[in-house]
Order: C-alpha cells, then structure tokens, then sequence
C-alpha cells in the first residue's frame, strides 16, 4: 500500500514538472485581462439608464410625486415634459381629469386643483411667482394651461403652465390688448375673437380681429375679422368650428361727443378654423337672455345663460343647427328656486370628457338672496356642480377654495 502511495505522489510531482516546462500558448489580450485586479463597482443612478427605459420608470410615478420628480435634475425635467412621458402614461392608464383654477387677483396668483377621479377635496393653494397681472382667460393646449392676461398698464400677457412640475413660462403676447373676449382651442391651436379696449375719453371701442396662437413657434397672427363686433362674449369650439356667442355690441355716435350704447347680441357666429372663414349665421341662441358662460363637450357646446328668474342650461347641436333645453344647475339650495345671475355673480363652464363642470367664480348667492328680498340659502361663493351628459343630471363637487375666488378656470388631462 505505501509503496502504490509513494508511486500516485511520483505522478504528481512528474505531471507538475512537466507543466512547468510546457510552453505558454494563452494569447496576449487574455493573459492581461486574467491579470487585471477587479475595480471597485460603483452603482448607477437611474438617470443613467435609456431614455425609453428612464421614461416608463417614471411613468409610473404617483401623480402627487411629479412636481418633486421634475426638481431632481434636468433629464428628469426634460422627460417629465417630453410627449413620450404623457403618452407612456396614457398606456398605464396614469392619466385623469383636473379641475384647475387660478386666481385672478392682481396681488398675488394661486393655483388649486381638484382631481375628477376622486374629487374629495382640493389640493392646497399654491402660489405662482406673478404678480401685477390680472387673469382673464385659461385655455388647455394638450397637457398645458396656457393663460391670458394683462398687467396694470393694459398690455397683454401669455403665460405657460405646466401642470406637473407646477413652473410658469411666458409666451408671446396677443397682437392687439383686449378684455372680455371669447377664447377657445382648435386641432392645438388657441383662438380669440372680440372684446374690446378702453379709450382716451374713458369709453371702449371693440376689437374686431381674431386672432390665432401656435404653441409650437410661440406666434400670434391675425387670421379674420369678427363677423359682429362684440365684447362680453363667450367662445366654445366643437368638430373644428369657434363659436362666439353672445356679448354686447357697441353703437353710437362718433366724434368728440361720441355717446355709446350696448345692444345685447343674441346670434352665434361660427368661424370655420380649417377654412379661415365665418360660416352663415347660426340659429338664433333661443335662450332670451345674457350668455354668461360656455364650453364644448363632445359633439354639443353647453350654454348658461342667466334671465331675470333665474338660469338655464342649453344644448346645441352643431350639425343639425338645433337648440335642446338641459335640465338646469341648482344654483341654490333646499330645493330654493335658482337666483338671478347679474355683473356680481360669474360662473365658467369646463368639459371633462362626458361632463361639464360648472363653477361659480366670482359673487355670493346669499347676497344675491339677500337684495332680492327673498328668503332662502345658497352656496355663499366657490359653487362647482357637475352635469353628467349621458344620464342628463347634476352632482356636487368640492367648493371652490376661497384663495382663488373670481378665478379663471379650466380642465386638464394630465
């Protein structure tokens, strides 16, 4: 046994001899990178992963979290705002509908949202670095708020919001200042029509030009002039029409003793946007009374118009040329008949896919109760009721937070 032992260790010692003598073949390139000491591995950051993966990762972030993500660096930032960032998160299924309002105070500017989704209560107010300006307009251009103002000397202002990183931008102002005019958003493009400016002698003169805003090269241009003359109005924009309805036209005489009268505007211009030209005149708007406010939802525009009783809520169905009466908001409460609505009550209408959000922006109905002589509770201000366009039928939503009171307002898909 010792000696087959002693023979097995021979071997070894043989076969390491031979080894030792055997000549190297391993080529160069291997025998360095067999040599080379492991480095010490350092993690990556996730900005460092590729765009597309970078992209669907934070895609999935909460909604709440974004305005934080876009703080992180200027990739997450430019991601956050890219078009593949907004489309991945329309696969997941990430996207809702806000309810956003902003103040139109001139002192300071707060924005307040309310998610559609589960409209429990507003987000807190947040405000905006602005200052000076005066709120008139908010118009959505895909995922982007743009609003339309003007600061304390009557120039005009365009601003960019972005809904998820909560930054402001300017834009290129409109050509020509105006106030109470009729907006709306057309295949991404924003249209104006309308209103009018105060003059020397203390009175107004209406702004007859309408005008059209390219987001993507930041220019505004005159594209056609008003079919009436108006101010006050309200735009609505359905299948690739503005509609401008209602308003105030302005007639007198001119001169140094010019003396100015308002006629109540009753008809509804149609501006083809496609073929920059007005179509025939619509039918006349049946309601009887002052258009107060006016948005497009689906294939109709919704219409509030306020009379010297209270209010109503119409439907127009653009191709059939027909008006259709909707059942109206109640705008008061306890089964109290609905207020008339004067200067001192101001109400918006906003679409939300298959609803309509309506939102009291400026006044009191209890004061409105109160002058009128009758007995009765309302919402004392901020009113939001939501009109659902499949069942015909009206809920309540979260008030209006009293910070953005006499906001302007509008709904975001984002």
């Amino acid at each position: 046994m010792a000696c087959h032992r002693s023979d097995r260790s021979g071997g070894r010692r043989l076969t390491w001899l031979v080894k030792s003598c055997w000549p190297d073949t391993l080529p160069e390139a291997h025998r360095k990178f067999a040599h080379v000491p492991p480095e010490d591995h350092q993690p990556s950051s996730i900005s460092a992963l590729p765009d597309d993966l970078l992209t669907e990762c934070l895609a999935r972030l909460p909604s709440f979290s974004l305005r934080s993500a876009s703080l992180v660096c200027r990739k997450w930032a430019e991601t956050l705002s890219s078009q593949a960032f907004y489309d991945a998160r329309r696969r997941l299924g990430r996207l809702n509908h806000l309810l956003t309002a902003f103040s139109g105070a001139p002192s300071v500017v707060l924005s307040a949202t309310l998610p559609l989704s589960a409209p429990s209560d507003w987000a807190p107010a947040r405000p905006l670095p602005l200052s000076g300006l005066t709120l008139s307009h908010l118009a959505v251009v895909g995922r982007d708020i743009y609003l339309l103002g003007r600061t304390p000397s009557a120039a005009s202002v365009t601003l960019r919001y972005d809904p998820w990183s909560g930054s402001v931008s300017p834009r290129a102002p409109m050509r020509r200042p105006r106030k109470r005019f009729a907006a709306s958003v057309i295949a991404g493009k924003l249209y104006v029509a309308g209103g009018a400016v105060r003059t020397l002698s203390g009175g107004r003169e209406a702004v007859n030009s309408v005008e059209e805003y390219d987001p993507i090269t930041d220019t505004w241009r005159d594209v056609s002039v008003c079919a009436t003359p108006r101010y006050g109005c309200q735009g609505a924009s359905v299948g690739g029409l503005f509609f401008v309805l209602g308003g105030v036209r302005i007639v007198g005489t001119a001169g140094p003793r010019r003396r100015e009268g308002y006629v109540y505007e009753s008809n509804m211009d149609t501006y083809d946007a496609e073929a920059m030209t007005w179509r025939r005149r619509r039918a006349v708007v049946p309601i009887g009374g002052c258009v107060v406010a006016s948005c497009g939802a689906g294939e109709f525009v919704y219409v509030l118009a306020s009379h010297a009783v209270g209010v109503s809520f119409w439907r127009y169905d653009w191709k059939r040329d027909e008006w259709q009466r909707e059942p109206n908001p109640a705008v008061g409460e306890g089964g109290a008949p609905p207020v008339r609505v004067d200067n001192a009550l101001r109400f918006t209408l906003a679409s939300a896919g298959n609803r309509v959000l309506l939102v009291q922006t400026g006044g009191s109905v209890c004061d409105l109760w109160r002058r009128s002589g009758r007995s009765g509770r309302g919402s004392p201000e901020g009113l939001v009721l939501v009109y659902h366009c499949e069942t015909g039928e009206w809920s309540r939503a979260p008030d209006l937070p009293v910070a953005v009171n006499g906001a302007v307002c509008g709904c975001v898909y984002c």
